[in-house]
């Protein structure tokens, strides 16, 4: 039994639902991780429903699919965004709501509105918030006496050229990012550190590790450990990993099953880590759900793990092959190529590599993708950001506060 497990039923800690086919709404449906999850759950016999507020979402398109449901921009019109999705859970008798990508926060802030028999599948606000700055993320792995990355939150950009010139390697990033996106990796002159770095904009300044880089996808409810996947990848999109292959990585699981356990987490949880000779430093955690989970390809055994709390083994993707967002891994994949040897490694991985998106079972979505790339391609053009930004440009959240309403 790996350290922290606790394979027990807690009925007065942990929500559930009965052992039938559930009504399940998932939000995010724009995200490929989104619309693995819905095949899986319809897989398992349940119905899906879909709610967004990205009009041309990705699992729109799925057979999966009973009703898209257009949904308020969450980080404009945050309450607004929650009263909706009461309504839906009200009309269609949701049993399950599931986020996949960062509305998770505004879910969580009003999670309290929503009925009793109405599982909302997310942890409290500020554990949430906590697990998603990175300040405050390596606060929580030393809190639980584990190896961290020494770092620092540094608000103004003169504190930040002072500590550059006493270790210029390091890596910098703002406290709440995502994707990897404006992070920089042991910048060479004082000219390039960022300049925005603000009170309200803090950044952190953290020792740079060497090492080998590997991600994890995790699922638990109050810090039992239910489902975990780890992976590595060499393909990318930014930052972000567009190819994925379980591996086993015993040391990894143990440390996303001490860490979950010690703060009683709840809901999907991902990790990022580096691991060289001194042991697994984590980076920084994204409390959501993250592209590790196309390692559980039509496994129905990930579905039980959000509804039900009983003694059980540990779920872990039974196949190894290797999974792509293929058109991601094509657009990012190609202009990064510098050598014949690059070439074939891209070739290899993409004839080896399952489409997460395309499945002759629910074949839309393939070709659905275009149509939603292209509108955030517009959005980014639009609006002077990037592509990836424009993906999450109306559901980030950054901390600042915006429950107004």
């Amino acid at each position: 039994m790996l350290i922290g497990f606790r394979f027990v039923q807690d009925k007065g800690k942990v929500a559930s639902v009965n052992k039938k086919a559930m009504n399940v709404l998932i939000l995010g449906g724009r995200a490929p991780a989104a619309l693995e999850l819905g095949r899986i759950f319809t897989k398992s016999k349940n119905k899906v429903w879909f709610a967004e507020s990205f009009p041309f979402a990705l699992s729109k398109y799925s057979n999966t699919c009973a009703q898209f449901l257009p949904l308020p921009e969450p980080n404009r019109h945050p309450k607004a965004f929650i009263d909706e999705i009461l309504v839906i859970c009200n009309r269609f008798n949701i049993d399950l709501v599931i986020p996949t990508c960062e509305e998770v926060f505004y879910l969580s802030y009003y999670k309290d509105k929503f009925p009793k028999k109405t599982l909302v599948f997310v942890d409290e606000f500020t554990k949430l918030k906590s697990l998603h700055d990175k300040f405050e993320f390596i606060k929580m792995v030393e809190a639980a006496q584990l190896l961290a990355p020494k770092t620092q939150k540094v608000d103004n950009p003169e504190e930040l050229g002072k500590l550059w010139k006493k270790r210029n390697r390091c890596v910098i990033k703002p406290v709440f990012s995502r994707f990897g996106e404006h992070v920089l990796i042991n910048p060479l002159s004082e000219s390039d550190l960022p300049s925005a770095v603000t009170a309200k904009n803090p950044y952190v300044f953290q020792e740079y590790i060497s090492g080998k880089l590997y991600c994890s996808y995790s699922v638990c409810q109050d810090g039992i450990l239910l489902a975990h996947t780890c992976y590595s990848s060499e393909f990318y999109a930014g930052r972000a990993a567009i190819h994925f292959e379980h591996i086993t990585h015993t040391g990894i699981c143990e440390w996303v099953s001490k860490f979950v356990a010690f703060h009683r987490i709840t809901g999907q949880v991902s990790f990022d880590f580096i691991e060289n000779e001194n042991g697994l430093y984590p980076l920084e955690c994204n409390p959501r759900a993250t592209s590790g989970i196309h390692n559980f390809f039509q496994d129905t055994r990930l579905a039980s793990c959000f509804d039900q709390l009983e003694p059980r083994q540990l779920v872990e993707p039974q196949g190894r092959g290797q999974h792509a967002i293929m058109l991601a891994l094509i657009l990012y994949g190609f202009p990064k190529v510098r050598s014949w040897g690059m070439l074939l490694k891209l070739l290899k991985t993409i004839w080896k590599s399952r489409d997460v998106i395309f499945d002759l079972k629910d074949p839309l979505p393939a070709l659905g993708q275009f149509v939603s790339y292209g509108s955030f391609l517009r959005k980014a053009l639009q609006s002077g950001i990037t592509s990836l930004d424009a993906t999450v440009e109306d559901i980030a959240f950054s901390g600042e506060n915006i429950f107004r309403e």
